[in-house]
Protein backbone atom coordinates (compact mmCIF):
# COMPACT_ATOMS: atom_id res chain seq x y z
CA UNK A 1 0.00 0.00 0.00
CA UNK A 2 1.38 3.37 -0.85
CA UNK A 3 1.81 6.00 1.72
CA UNK A 4 -0.53 7.99 2.70
CA UNK A 5 0.06 11.37 4.00
CA UNK A 6 -2.34 13.50 5.97
CA UNK A 7 -2.08 16.89 7.14
CA UNK A 8 -3.24 16.93 10.98
CA UNK A 9 -3.95 20.55 12.38
CA UNK A 10 -3.33 19.72 16.07
CA UNK A 11 -5.37 21.63 18.77
CA UNK A 12 -3.39 22.31 22.00
CA UNK A 13 -5.17 20.23 25.00
CA UNK A 14 -3.92 21.89 28.14
CA UNK A 15 -5.99 20.05 30.41
CA UNK A 16 -5.55 19.55 33.95
CA UNK A 17 -5.15 16.03 33.52
CA UNK A 18 -1.96 16.42 31.86
CA UNK A 19 -0.70 17.05 35.27
CA UNK A 20 -1.12 12.90 35.35
CA UNK A 21 0.18 11.88 32.19
CA UNK A 22 3.21 10.17 33.93
CA UNK A 23 6.04 12.98 33.57
CA UNK A 24 8.27 13.46 30.93
CA UNK A 25 11.16 10.72 30.36
CA UNK A 26 13.95 9.77 27.56
CA UNK A 27 13.38 13.27 26.20
CA UNK A 28 16.99 14.09 25.74
CA UNK A 29 19.82 12.79 23.51
CA UNK A 30 23.17 14.16 22.44
CA UNK A 31 22.31 17.90 22.00
CA UNK A 32 18.70 17.32 21.42
CA UNK A 33 16.19 18.31 24.36
CA UNK A 34 12.60 17.60 23.41
CA UNK A 35 11.08 18.70 26.80
CA UNK A 36 9.76 22.43 24.94
CA UNK A 37 7.58 19.98 22.83
CA UNK A 38 7.26 17.59 25.98
CA UNK A 39 5.98 21.07 27.58
CA UNK A 40 2.68 20.96 25.23
CA UNK A 41 0.77 18.16 26.40
CA UNK A 42 -1.57 16.47 24.53
CA UNK A 43 -1.80 17.44 21.05
CA UNK A 44 -4.63 15.98 19.08
CA UNK A 45 -5.79 15.88 15.00
CA UNK A 46 -7.71 14.53 12.92
CA UNK A 47 -6.78 13.45 9.44
CA UNK A 48 -11.05 13.07 8.22
CA UNK A 49 -10.42 9.18 9.17
CA UNK A 50 -8.97 8.98 12.24
CA UNK A 51 -8.26 11.80 15.06
CA UNK A 52 -4.96 11.32 16.84
CA UNK A 53 -3.78 12.46 20.07
CA UNK A 54 0.12 12.44 20.90
CA UNK A 55 2.23 13.34 23.89
CA UNK A 56 6.36 14.09 23.50
CA UNK A 57 8.22 12.11 25.49
CA UNK A 58 4.85 11.62 28.22
CA UNK A 59 1.83 9.90 28.66
CA UNK A 60 -1.46 10.97 26.60
CA UNK A 61 -4.50 11.97 29.27
CA UNK A 62 -7.49 10.20 27.91
CA UNK A 63 -7.97 7.74 30.08
CA UNK A 64 -8.05 4.55 27.89
CA UNK A 65 -4.89 5.93 26.38
CA UNK A 66 -3.10 6.84 29.58
CA UNK A 67 -3.83 2.98 30.97
CA UNK A 68 -2.08 1.63 28.67
CA UNK A 69 0.64 4.41 28.99
CA UNK A 70 0.11 5.46 25.66
CA UNK A 71 2.35 8.79 23.83
CA UNK A 72 0.17 8.94 20.34
CA UNK A 73 -3.37 7.00 20.29
CA UNK A 74 -5.70 6.78 17.81
CA UNK A 75 -9.37 7.45 18.27
CA UNK A 76 -12.43 7.47 15.32
CA UNK A 77 -14.95 10.18 14.74
CA UNK A 78 -17.46 10.12 17.00
CA UNK A 79 -18.66 12.43 18.97
CA UNK A 80 -17.10 11.87 21.81
CA UNK A 81 -14.06 9.96 19.77
CA UNK A 82 -13.72 6.72 20.61
CA UNK A 83 -10.24 4.71 20.94
CA UNK A 84 -8.69 2.52 19.13
CA UNK A 85 -5.26 2.16 19.28
CA UNK A 86 -2.09 2.32 20.98
CA UNK A 87 0.27 3.27 18.24
CA UNK A 88 3.51 3.93 20.70
CA UNK A 89 4.93 3.98 24.40
CA UNK A 90 7.57 6.89 25.14
CA UNK A 91 7.90 6.14 29.09
CA UNK A 92 9.01 2.37 29.09
CA UNK A 93 12.63 3.40 27.34
CA UNK A 94 12.69 1.50 24.00
CA UNK A 95 13.32 4.30 22.03
CA UNK A 96 15.68 4.29 19.25
CA UNK A 97 17.25 7.91 18.46
CA UNK A 98 18.71 8.90 15.24
CA UNK A 99 19.80 12.09 13.23
CA UNK A 100 17.72 13.28 10.77
CA UNK A 101 19.83 12.86 7.47
CA UNK A 102 16.30 12.89 5.82
CA UNK A 103 16.78 15.67 2.63
CA UNK A 104 13.39 16.06 2.11
CA UNK A 105 11.96 15.71 5.66
CA UNK A 106 14.83 17.38 7.24
CA UNK A 107 16.46 19.51 5.05
CA UNK A 108 18.35 21.84 7.83
CA UNK A 109 18.75 18.37 10.16
CA UNK A 110 16.71 17.09 12.66
CA UNK A 111 16.61 14.19 15.04
CA UNK A 112 14.11 10.58 15.15
CA UNK A 113 12.98 8.55 17.51
CA UNK A 114 11.29 5.23 16.79
CA UNK A 115 9.27 2.94 18.77
CA UNK A 116 7.98 -0.80 18.06
CA UNK A 117 5.64 -1.17 21.02
CA UNK A 118 1.92 -0.03 20.06
CA UNK A 119 -0.73 -2.20 20.07
CA UNK A 120 -0.07 -5.53 17.99
CA UNK A 121 -1.35 -5.01 14.20
CA UNK A 122 -1.75 -8.68 12.89
CA UNK A 123 0.26 -11.51 13.98
CA UNK A 124 2.56 -11.28 10.98
CA UNK A 125 3.14 -7.93 11.32
CA UNK A 126 3.77 -7.56 14.66
CA UNK A 127 3.45 -4.30 17.07
CA UNK A 128 2.06 -0.60 15.28
CA UNK A 129 5.41 1.11 14.49
CA UNK A 130 6.20 5.20 15.43
CA UNK A 131 8.64 7.17 14.06
CA UNK A 132 8.86 10.84 15.61
CA UNK A 133 10.91 13.16 13.41
CA UNK A 134 11.74 16.70 14.68
CA UNK A 135 12.88 18.79 12.01
CA UNK A 136 15.07 21.52 12.74
CA UNK A 137 12.76 24.75 12.28
CA UNK A 138 14.61 27.65 14.13
CA UNK A 139 11.57 29.84 14.00
CA UNK A 140 8.96 27.86 15.43
CA UNK A 141 8.66 27.76 19.00
CA UNK A 142 5.44 26.50 19.36
CA UNK A 143 3.86 23.16 18.73
CA UNK A 144 0.60 22.99 17.54
CA UNK A 145 0.80 21.09 14.11
CA UNK A 146 1.99 18.01 12.66
CA UNK A 147 1.70 15.91 10.02
CA UNK A 148 1.73 12.12 9.95
CA UNK A 149 2.63 10.00 7.10
CA UNK A 150 0.94 6.76 7.42
CA UNK A 151 0.91 3.00 6.16
CA UNK A 152 0.52 -0.51 7.11
CA UNK A 153 0.71 -0.45 10.72
CA UNK A 154 3.34 2.12 10.37
CA UNK A 155 3.03 5.74 11.39
CA UNK A 156 5.36 8.81 11.07
CA UNK A 157 4.86 12.00 12.92
CA UNK A 158 6.64 14.48 11.34
CA UNK A 159 7.31 18.04 13.43
CA UNK A 160 8.24 21.45 12.93
CA UNK A 161 10.09 22.90 15.64
CA UNK A 162 13.23 24.39 16.83
CA UNK A 163 14.33 21.78 19.20
CA UNK A 164 15.02 19.49 16.35
CA UNK A 165 18.26 22.22 15.75
CA UNK A 166 20.20 20.64 18.66
CA UNK A 167 22.35 22.92 21.12
CA UNK A 168 26.05 23.15 21.15
CA UNK A 169 28.54 20.34 20.50
CA UNK A 170 29.64 18.36 23.53
CA UNK A 171 32.89 18.97 25.07
CA UNK A 172 35.00 15.99 24.55
CA UNK A 173 34.73 13.43 27.04
CA UNK A 174 36.75 14.09 30.25
CA UNK A 175 38.85 11.56 32.51
CA UNK A 176 36.79 8.19 30.86
CA UNK A 177 39.21 5.29 31.24
CA UNK A 178 40.75 3.74 34.32
CA UNK A 179 41.83 0.76 35.97
CA UNK A 180 41.61 -1.03 32.57
CA UNK A 181 38.10 0.30 31.42
CA UNK A 182 37.24 2.59 29.24
CA UNK A 183 33.65 4.14 29.16
CA UNK A 184 33.91 5.86 26.17
CA UNK A 185 30.61 4.55 24.51
CA UNK A 186 28.38 5.81 26.97
CA UNK A 187 29.36 9.37 26.82
CA UNK A 188 27.16 12.04 25.06
CA UNK A 189 23.70 11.03 26.13
CA UNK A 190 21.80 12.49 29.18
CA UNK A 191 20.36 9.75 31.05
CA UNK A 192 17.37 9.63 33.01
CA UNK A 193 16.23 7.68 35.92
CA UNK A 194 13.29 7.66 38.48
CA UNK A 195 13.19 6.62 42.49
CA UNK A 196 10.06 7.26 44.54
CA UNK A 197 11.06 10.78 45.52
CA UNK A 198 13.56 12.02 43.04
CA UNK A 199 14.49 12.10 39.47
CA UNK A 200 17.99 11.77 38.29
CA UNK A 201 20.49 13.02 35.22
CA UNK A 202 23.43 11.40 34.62
CA UNK A 203 25.97 12.03 31.92
CA UNK A 204 28.89 10.05 31.58
CA UNK A 205 32.73 11.42 31.18
CA UNK A 206 31.14 14.63 30.89
CA UNK A 207 28.22 17.25 32.19
CA UNK A 208 24.75 17.19 31.97
CA UNK A 209 23.81 19.24 28.40
CA UNK A 210 19.70 19.27 28.13
CA UNK A 211 18.61 21.01 31.56
CA UNK A 212 20.08 23.85 32.58
CA UNK A 213 20.60 24.32 36.25
CA UNK A 214 22.98 21.03 36.10
CA UNK A 215 24.94 22.28 33.50
CA UNK A 216 25.30 25.88 34.67
CA UNK A 217 26.91 23.43 37.69
CA UNK A 218 29.29 21.62 35.43
CA UNK A 219 27.05 18.52 37.26
CA UNK A 220 27.34 15.07 35.50
CA UNK A 221 24.65 13.80 38.11
CA UNK A 222 21.85 15.85 39.31
CA UNK A 223 19.12 15.40 41.59
CA UNK A 224 15.39 16.66 40.94
CA UNK A 225 11.97 16.68 42.93
CA UNK A 226 9.55 14.39 41.36
CA UNK A 227 7.37 17.36 39.91
CA UNK A 228 5.67 18.25 37.09
CA UNK A 229 8.23 19.89 36.05
CA UNK A 230 10.71 18.08 37.52
CA UNK A 231 12.50 20.51 39.93
CA UNK A 232 16.27 20.64 40.20
CA UNK A 233 17.74 20.26 43.92
CA UNK A 234 21.42 19.14 43.59
CA UNK A 235 24.86 18.33 42.26
CA UNK A 236 25.85 14.84 43.17
CA UNK A 237 28.79 14.16 41.43
CA UNK A 238 30.94 16.34 38.85
CA UNK A 239 33.36 14.08 36.06
CA UNK A 240 36.29 15.70 36.18
CA UNK A 241 40.10 14.12 36.99
CA UNK A 242 39.31 13.45 39.98
CA UNK A 243 37.13 10.48 39.31
CA UNK A 244 38.54 7.29 40.92
CA UNK A 245 38.66 4.19 39.10
CA UNK A 246 38.28 0.91 40.15
CA UNK A 247 37.31 -2.52 39.58
CA UNK A 248 33.95 -3.31 41.48
CA UNK A 249 34.42 -6.45 43.56
CA UNK A 250 30.90 -7.04 44.83
CA UNK A 251 29.19 -10.17 44.46
CA UNK A 252 25.70 -9.06 44.53
CA UNK A 253 26.39 -6.03 42.26
CA UNK A 254 29.20 -7.36 39.78
CA UNK A 255 28.72 -11.18 39.94
CA UNK A 256 30.97 -10.86 36.68
CA UNK A 257 33.01 -8.13 37.59
CA UNK A 258 32.68 -4.11 36.52
CA UNK A 259 33.82 -0.97 36.50
CA UNK A 260 33.35 1.37 39.97
CA UNK A 261 33.77 5.00 39.46
CA UNK A 262 34.04 7.02 42.45
CA UNK A 263 33.16 10.77 43.36
CA UNK A 264 33.21 13.36 46.11
CA UNK A 265 32.81 16.30 44.61
CA UNK A 266 28.70 17.10 45.00
CA UNK A 267 27.17 19.48 46.10
CA UNK A 268 27.74 20.14 50.56
CA UNK A 269 25.01 18.12 52.08
CA UNK A 270 26.11 18.74 55.72
CA UNK A 271 28.79 21.70 56.43
CA UNK A 272 32.40 20.33 55.17
CA UNK A 273 30.66 17.26 53.75
CA UNK A 274 30.05 16.75 49.97
CA UNK A 275 27.48 14.23 48.11
CA UNK A 276 29.52 11.74 47.33
CA UNK A 277 28.65 8.96 44.00
CA UNK A 278 29.64 5.79 43.63
CA UNK A 279 29.01 5.02 39.57
CA UNK A 280 28.62 1.07 39.11
CA UNK A 281 28.98 -0.15 35.74
CA UNK A 282 28.49 -4.18 36.33
CA UNK A 283 29.90 -6.76 33.17
CA UNK A 284 26.93 -7.33 31.10
CA UNK A 285 27.21 -8.90 27.44
CA UNK A 286 24.24 -7.33 26.61
CA UNK A 287 23.18 -3.57 25.89
CA UNK A 288 20.20 -2.43 27.86
CA UNK A 289 17.41 -0.93 26.10
CA UNK A 290 17.49 2.76 25.97
CA UNK A 291 21.39 1.92 26.64
CA UNK A 292 23.13 3.47 30.07
CA UNK A 293 19.90 2.58 32.23
CA UNK A 294 20.35 2.57 36.04
CA UNK A 295 18.81 3.13 38.98
CA UNK A 296 20.00 4.96 42.30
CA UNK A 297 19.81 4.06 46.04
CA UNK A 298 21.14 6.22 49.16
CA UNK A 299 23.97 4.30 50.64
CA UNK A 300 24.63 6.43 53.98
CA UNK A 301 24.41 9.87 55.03
CA UNK A 302 25.10 12.64 51.40
CA UNK A 303 25.61 9.38 50.19
CA UNK A 304 24.52 7.57 46.48
CA UNK A 305 25.37 5.04 43.98
CA UNK A 306 24.47 4.01 40.57
CA UNK A 307 24.34 0.71 39.15
CA UNK A 308 24.16 -0.07 35.50
CA UNK A 309 25.06 -2.97 33.64
CA UNK A 310 26.80 -2.83 30.11
CA UNK A 311 29.99 -4.38 28.08
CA UNK A 312 32.11 -2.23 28.66
CA UNK A 313 32.19 -2.74 32.71
CA UNK A 314 33.78 -6.19 31.70
CA UNK A 315 37.28 -6.98 32.52
CA UNK A 316 39.68 -6.33 30.40
CA UNK A 317 41.35 -9.57 29.22
CA UNK A 318 44.33 -10.83 31.08
CA UNK A 319 47.64 -10.28 28.83
CA UNK A 320 49.15 -12.83 26.42
CA UNK A 321 51.83 -14.90 27.97
CA UNK A 322 55.12 -13.21 26.86
CA UNK A 323 57.54 -15.62 24.88
CA UNK A 324 60.86 -15.80 23.16
CA UNK A 325 61.34 -12.12 24.16
CA UNK A 326 64.96 -11.90 24.59
CA UNK A 327 68.04 -12.18 22.36
CA UNK A 328 71.67 -11.74 23.24
CA UNK A 329 71.75 -9.09 25.85
CA UNK A 330 68.20 -7.54 24.54
CA UNK A 331 65.42 -7.55 26.46
CA UNK A 332 61.99 -6.76 24.32
CA UNK A 333 59.63 -7.91 27.01
CA UNK A 334 58.33 -3.80 27.75
CA UNK A 335 57.00 -4.10 24.72
CA UNK A 336 54.71 -7.83 25.07
CA UNK A 337 50.89 -6.75 25.08
CA UNK A 338 51.01 -3.83 22.96
CA UNK A 339 49.71 -3.55 19.00
CA UNK A 340 52.05 -1.79 16.74
CA UNK A 341 50.93 -0.27 13.91
CA UNK A 342 53.41 -0.59 10.51
CA UNK A 343 54.27 2.64 8.92
CA UNK A 344 54.82 1.43 5.75
CA UNK A 345 51.92 -1.79 5.29
CA UNK A 346 48.31 -1.84 6.69
CA UNK A 347 49.33 -4.37 9.72
CA UNK A 348 49.73 -4.62 12.91
CA UNK A 349 52.12 -5.93 15.05
CA UNK A 350 52.73 -7.90 18.50
CA UNK A 351 55.67 -8.22 19.93
CA UNK A 352 56.66 -11.69 22.06
CA UNK A 353 52.90 -12.17 21.86
CA UNK A 354 49.77 -12.88 19.96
Amino acid sequence: MSAAVYLLVGALVLAAAQAVGGGVTNCAWNEYDLSPLAAAGDVTGTDNLYQYTINVCGVVSEANCHARNGSMCQYDLNAPPAYKHELSDWVDGSGVWAECNDAVNCPKGGVTVSFANGDVCSPQLGARRVAYVIACAPDQTTFSTFQIISSVCNYTVLIQHQSGCGGPPRPPPVNCAGAGFDLTPLYGVDLTSNSALYQWRLSVCGSVATEVDCAAHNGSMCQYAEASPNVYRHVISKWDESASFSACSDPVLCPSGGANVSFANGDECMPGTPRTLNLIVACSDAVSTPRGAYNVTAIGPCAYQAVMSDPVGCPPPPPAPVTNCQYLDYDFSPLANSDLKSFTEPYNYRTCAH
